[in-house]
């Protein structure tokens, strides 16, 4: 469900360059008791169909190679936070995973990052070698809630990745795994 957009001073250009400037957000919701979510993001980015069941949004730039994916799947380790998933992360299994569409794969960071709902485990990765047609970066957040695991994936051209960051930085801080949170957290790196 759409809301109303809103306007904010932030640190986010059109491409993700940092500069001061006003920035319309949308603010989408899922309502359904077996999906609450709520995703704000730069208006320069809309909304895709993916047609897969656990993408319940999908969202494209306008004007950039950068596409961010909200997963939400039913089940959650027991006992899961994020900072027992970093310190139980497996960065040869998780690039083992990658390395089926990005062959050269490797994960180049690792930590936590909050969510507007809370910490979530957070890691980079870049591959030069992409069926996509040039080098990615890759930023992936998760965190468990309700007995779901919530999923915020964003796949970039390397080439645009440090000027985006920002922005990926602003919609990661500003995703909650509840359909009520409100804009506008401020991204703590």
């Amino acid at each position: 469900m759409r809301h109303p957009i809103v306007t904010v001073l932030a640190l986010i250009g059109a491409t993700g360059s940092v500069f001061a400037q006003e920035v319309t957000v949308n603010i989408d919701r899922g309502v359904l008791e077996t999906r609450p979510f709520t995703a704000i993001y730069p208006q320069s980015f809309q909304q895709v169909e993916d047609g897969n069941e656990v993408t319940v949004l999908t969202l494209q730039h306008n004007g950039a190679p950068i596409q961010c994916d909200v997963m939400i799947a039913d089940g959650q380790a027991e006992g899961w936070t994020a900072e027992s998933a970093l310190s139980a992360f497996d960065k040869g299994a998780v690039e083992t995973t990658w390395r089926e569409q990005f062959p050269d794969f490797t994960v180049t960071e690792s930590g936590t990052r909050d969510f507007q709902s809370g910490p979530a485990l957070y890691y980079e990765g870049e591959a030069q070698q992409s069926p996509l047609g040039f080098p990615v970066r890759i930023a992936h957040a998760e965190a468990a809630d309700q007995g779901r695991t919530y999923i915020f994936e964003c796949l970039m051209d390397l080439a645009i990745a440090e000027e985006s960051e920002t922005a990926i930085a602003f919609m990661i801080a500003n995703f909650s795994t509840r359909a009520d949170a409100e804009c506008c957290a401020a991204p703590r790196q």
